[in-house]
């Protein structure tokens, strides 16, 4: 075998060599990378069972109305308006609402103020231009 094959073998096994220990190192970090988001989907599915048994604790209507008691809260069932029919007359059982307080100074007009930022942020103009 003259020198020149000999080196060629060589570099030939050192390659592969290389190559399959690379390869075992990937598959290693590969491996552990698995373990860990397996751990942390487990961790989550229990978060999730945790937080699903929370939710149905705090929707369950019984619940709801023992701590609407133990506060002392009212439970009279009242009528809500749709936005379609107009409020009922005061009547003495339910006051009137009283009427927003009016203050001394009217409040600014902010149109003018957002105009420029609204014009510089939109859409159809260039992003090197836009105000961020």
């Amino acid at each position: 075998m003259t020198p020149a094959r000999f080196a060629y073998f060589m570099i030939v096994v050192t390659t592969l060599a290389l190559v399959v220990v690379w390869q075992s190192t990937v598959q290693r970090k590969l491996g552990y990378e698995m373990e860990g988001l397996t751990a942390r989907l487990a961790q989550a599915d229990a978060d999730r069972v945790v937080y699903q048994a929370h939710l149905s604790k705090l929707r369950n209507p019984e619940r709801i109305v023992d701590l609407v008691k133990w506060l002392g809260l009212d439970l009279k069932p009242r009528e809500i308006a749709s936005p379609d029919t107009p409020a009922a007359p005061a009547t003495a059982d339910a006051p009137a609402e009283a009427p927003a307080p009016k203050s001394a100074a009217p409040a600014p007009d902010i149109k003018p103020i957002l105009r420029p930022v609204a014009a510089a942020n939109a859409p159809g103009r260039p992003a090197a231009t836009r105000k961020h």
